[in-house]
């Protein structure tokens, strides 16, 4: 898995369990993302959270 992608992570808002993750290459894409996972996204029992790029350090 590619560390220099951008992580949507849909999270079970009673456990702090990740239920699902998604890549995206850019920010744009995971903002995009993230707000259509959104629109009907039970927002009592869910939410969503953008984990940016990891740095690497590779030389």
């Amino acid at each position: 898995m590619p560390t220099d992608t951008y992580k949507i992570k849909v999270i079970k808002a009673d456990t702090g369990e990740v239920v699902k993750t998604l890549e995206a290459v850019t920010e744009r894409a995971a903002e995009r993302i993230e707000r259509g996972l959104n629109i009907n996204m039970n927002h009592a029992d869910y939410f969503t959270e953008i984990e940016p790029p990891k740095e690497s350090h590779n030389g």
